[in-house]
């Protein structure tokens, strides 16, 4: 059985929001989405069971699309500080050099992973947000006391 479409249509999505990196393909996010079925069950209280060849079950609510897709970006812009803050990370020790009205500016590798690591808290904050909204919205009252 193949990949349900919902699973289809947000990995594409998430994929063509990335720019389409050459690092990762759509099948490699789907399979992600699939395979960390449970942590979207931990944020947000649900009984959600990913299965390798048909996908996630049963489909997700548009909310909970959005959280998915906030926590697979939370995952590659972890992955990226990873990959910038390896040994290459410190190849360069000058960031600016100038002669007379020329000047040449070099971004390191720290420098591009501190900028990561700005944009991974700010969408750490807004899944943060999103799974507390989620929640709220999705709480009952569990006996209700008529006078």
């Amino acid at each position: 059985m193949p990949i349900n479409v919902q699973i289809q249509q947000l990995q594409t999505e998430i994929y063509e929001d990335l720019d389409q990196p050459s690092s990762i393909s759509p099948s490699y996010i789907g399979s992600w989405l699939i395979s960390n079925a449970g942590k979207i069950n931990n944020l947000i209280g649900t009984s959600y069971s990913g299965v390798a060849d048909s996908g996630i079950a049963p489909l997700l609510t548009e909310d909970e699309l959005a959280i998915t897709k906030m926590l697979f970006n939370n995952f590659w812009l972890q992955r990226q500080i990873k990959s910038n803050l390896g040994a290459n990370g410190y190849t360069r020790e000058a960031s600016s050099i100038s002669e007379g009205d020329s000047k040449v500016s070099f971004v390191t590798k720290t420098n591009v992973a501190q900028n990561l690591q700005v944009a991974q808290k700010q969408n750490y904050l807004e899944l943060r947000d999103a799974v507390t909204a989620y929640r709220v919205k999705q709480a009952v009252p569990a006996q209700v006391v008529t006078p």
